[in-house]
């Protein structure tokens, strides 16, 4: 799946994201090692020059999203201080309907916790 992420194809590069989300939401211990590797080769992905163009747009969401579950529901595998900033310049979301649930209920989450932290 980590060498998917680099293929030539978006399709399998989609699919590839899709199934990284999955294990950081879904996965046990055994899926860390996949997500802090996956991390890199996703932003590979999300930050190529022709990341947005329609051919690759669904992929790079997916990836967009893999990285929001990743910080969600494995934050021991990514610095999250480093790359919220970095996914967050990468929003919002617009081709990939499914998978921008996911990253907007994550960005409320994120809001809901700083109001919180700010008012305590």
């Amino acid at each position: 799946m980590l060498q998917s992420l680099c293929d030539s194809s978006p399709e399998v590069r989609q699919a590839a994201a899709y199934g990284i989300g999955v294990m950081a939401q879904n996965g046990g211990e055994n899926y860390r090692p996949f997500c802090t590797e996956a991390i890199p080769l996703m932003v590979g992905v999300i930050q190529a020059a022709d990341s947005k163009d329609k051919a690759n747009i669904n992929a790079t969401e997916n990836c967009i999203s893999a990285v929001g579950k990743v910080m969600k529901f494995r934050p021991e595998c990514v610095n999250v201080n480093e790359v919220l900033p970095h996914w967050l310049s990468w929003l919002p979301l617009k081709e990939d309907k499914e998978e921008a649930v996911h990253t907007f209920s994550f960005l409320c989450d994120l809001i809901e916790r700083f109001e919180f932290l700010h008012f305590c």
